[in-house]
């Protein structure tokens, strides 16, 4: 064989080698998916605000405490509740109440009597200690000084003369109370109905009873 011919001869084998030879195929990365944006850390909500709910043992719904008084009573959940100024007394039992409106008296018709209620306290000028029982109350319920009243809510509103009958907070205790630890006035339970103070009017005569103060000891 020729020199040449030996050439064409392996240029032909290597041509078909090629040509069997399997097709390179090319390797490509799988397509990455695009990245999320970054979130932003999340923000908290802040809880909703309950709503204020209305303090049951306020007469006037206000959302605070009651008050309560040096002698251990706080303002009832009465029935009718008044803020007002005391005007002027009416007896030993009774004094006239004038209805602020903000913070002054400003018509004579918003002036009301207003009787203790559940005690009985002497008439000064016709029974005993009647003068002195006066001079008691006129010393609790001063002219000008600011007073809440509350009718009680197992009572009747007004007594036998049409009066409104309540209990009378001052800026330091229960009216009706101070009266009776006094001796100043008695417990007094028409028909027998009871109120929200009946127990501490009776404690309370009875202390004064034993300890001879007021009526109890200056009347038979």
């Amino acid at each position: 064989m020729t020199r040449t011919a030996h050439v064409l001869t392996l240029s032909l084998l290597l041509a078909l080698s090629q040509a069997c030879a399997s097709p390179q195929v090319a390797i490509t990365s799988p397509p990455t998916s695009p990245s999320p944006p970054p979130t932003a850390a999340p923000t908290a909500t802040p809880a909703p605000t309950p709503a204020p709910t209305l303090d049951p043992a306020s007469p006037w719904g206000l959302l605070i405490p009651p008050y309560e008084y040096e002698d251990g009573t706080t303002i009832i959940d009465g029935t009718t509740s008044i803020d007002g100024v005391m005007v002027d007394l009416n007896g030993s039992d009774v004094f006239e109440l004038c209805i602020t409106k903000g913070y002054e008296c400003v018509a004579y018709e918003d002036i009301i009597p207003i009787r203790l209620v559940h005690i009985d306290a002497p008439e000064a000028g016709s029974e005993c200690y009647g003068d002195e029982a006066e001079l008691e109350l006129a010393g609790l319920l001063l002219e000008g000084m600011p007073v809440s009243i509350v009718t009680d809510p197992n009572l009747p509103e007004e007594d036998a003369d049409g009066i409104l009958q309540a209990w009378v907070w001052n800026s330091e205790f229960l009216v009706n109370l101070e009266m009776v630890k006094r001796g100043a006035a008695t417990p007094y339970f028409p028909n027998g109905a009871r109120g929200a103070f009946d127990q501490r009017l009776i404690n309370a005569a009875r202390k004064a009873k034993a300890a001879g103060r007021g009526l109890w000891g200056a009347c038979r």
